[in-house]
């Protein structure tokens, strides 16, 4: 969204979230014009000197203006606008501020002076890593906590930036991090504000960027006032639209950005973002210096596995119990064992107990980095029902093992795998391909150790050529 001179911006909200936004707008010298609101009894109101009216005021409009979704309800009152034939191009909603805000603080002429504690000097170099959803268990911050021992190691400050209203699964973690009160703030000051005062008590120091939200808008706006002061390295993690739109959009505060497949590259370089700031990241997979893996004979039972979050969204648990049913339907003699944690987990218990096929399917429970080897070394074949990925540190771990992979063709996918030769990739979402490439297999289970072989050779080869102290030098240098 290009910046258009005389724009109006009109914040459909004025309760807490809505006053915070527009006193962060005036803050950075750009004036809201007014607000509308549901509750009849603002309208006729003003806050600091911008007048509430009608949400109907809105269909007066036929200038150049933008919607701010200022309030909690964004999905309601979307459709409320458009019902008023609002175009949704000009409609933005608080989640996804990152369309407007280099265009506010370029607009603005005076910027607001964070009150920060007397600057010190760091004896070390510090990292300062977004982590908004909290200590989790996902693959993000897997990442993050592996990478973070790594910086240590190397002797420089580590912390991860949360929300006070996060719940830390990963408590031993918790003493590095750095929780935002957005509950004490009483809505007097935004996230974006709040991430941005706590980044700048931190600097001089490294940002690193996993999502899009108001922790990565703070840094970007930290830099933006202290441009000198802070390099953002920000991470494509996943095959998401919005990775694409938010960081092209606030591409001039971004020093690097790190993508996991060509995919990514490619989505990137197709949106104008410049190469010279485009960085690939292998994964550091442990692989085993000699291929070992026992595979499955033809009188045994075909070991198939699924490791990864066990949810609907992304993972497709769903899919994989499809894929279990048919197989069975098929009368595939199987085990299919499932490792980590999500809340499709019960769902595939009592189906598979109801379907009396509960001894065809293991559940691991959540393994640490250390006992995932193990658990793929056991298996024949890997099986990934993803809608979308970044590059499946899964997939890559499972090859390293010598499980054969049938993917679905999503990021990264057919940056590790090739078709029929170390690996199946089918099409998102069939699930049908997927158990007709597991029945194949089934049959033919010599191809079992030559593809299995060729899976561990591609991955062997490339953590063989990463160096990740002079990847992460080349970058931070």
């Amino acid at each position: 969204m290009d910046r258009i001179v005389d724009l109006k911006y009109i914040f459909f909200g004025a309760g807490k979230m809505g006053k915070a936004l527009a006193q962060f707008w005036l803050n950075c010298g750009c004036r809201p014009t007014y607000f509308i609101d549901n509750n009849c009894s603002l309208w006729g109101k003003n806050y600091r000197g911008i007048p509430i009216y009608s949400p109907t005021k809105i269909c007066d409009e036929d200038s150049n203006y933008l919607v701010i979704v200022s309030c909690n309800k964004m999905d309601e009152i979307c459709q409320q606008l458009e019902s008023y034939g609002i175009s949704t191009g000009v409609i933005v909603r608080a989640d996804e501020l990152w369309k407007v805000l280099p265009d506010i603080w370029s607009e603005g002429k005076e910027y607001v002076d964070l009150k920060m504690e007397k600057e010190k000097r760091q004896s070390t170099q510090r990292m300062l890593f977004d982590l908004q959803g909290g200590l989790a268990l996902g693959g993000i911050e897997a990442w993050v906590f592996q990478i973070s021992q790594t910086f240590r190691e190397w002797g420089m400050g580590v912390e991860y930036l949360t929300l006070n209203t996060c719940k830390h699964l990963i408590l031993e973690e918790k003493e590095n991090s750095v929780e935002l009160d957005i509950t004490g703030n009483e809505g007097q000051k935004t996230e974006i504000e709040l991430a941005a005062e706590e980044i700048m008590r931190k600097m001089p120091c490294y940002l690193i960027s996993n999502f899009t939200r108001s922790i990565f808008w703070g840094m970007c706006y930290a830099k933006h006032l202290r441009p000198e002061k802070f390099k953002i390295i920000a991470v494509i993690h996943n095959d998401e639209d919005r990775y694409y739109c938010a960081y092209t959009k606030m591409e001039k505060y971004i020093d690097c950005c790190i993508v996991l497949s060509s995919k990514m590259e490619n989505e990137l370089l197709r949106r104008g973002f410049p190469s010279k700031k485009i960085r690939y990241m292998y994964w550091d997979i442990g692989c085993q210096n000699q291929f070992l893996h026992h595979y499955s004979q033809r009188h045994e039972k075909l070991h198939i596995g699924y490791a990864g979050r066990i949810t609907v969204r992304q993972k497709r648990a769903d899919f994989l119990w499809e894929i279990i049913k048919k197989l069975s339907a098929k009368g595939i003699q199987f085990v299919f064992e499932i490792a980590g944690k999500g809340d499709y987990i019960e769902k595939i218990l009592s189906s598979a107990d109801e379907k009396g096929i509960a001894d065809k399917v293991h559940f691991a429970g959540f393994l640490i980095r250390s006992e995932i080897p193990f658990f793929w070394q056991r298996q024949d074949i890997m099986v990934s029902c993803s809608d979308w990925e970044g590059h499946s540190i899964s997939q890559c771990e499972a090859m390293a093992a010598g499980a054969v992979p049938i993917i679905t063709d999503v990021s990264g996918a057919r940056d590790d795998v090739i078709d029929g030769e170390n690996g199946y990739v089918v099409d998102v979402g069939a699930t049908d391909q997927i158990v007709e490439k597991i029945c194949f297999l089934d049959k033919h289970r010599e191809l079992l150790p030559v593809m299995g072989k060729k899976a561990y050779e591609t991955i062997k080869q490339r953590t063989d050529s990463v160096n990740l102290e002079e990847f992460w030098k080349s970058i931070l240098i």
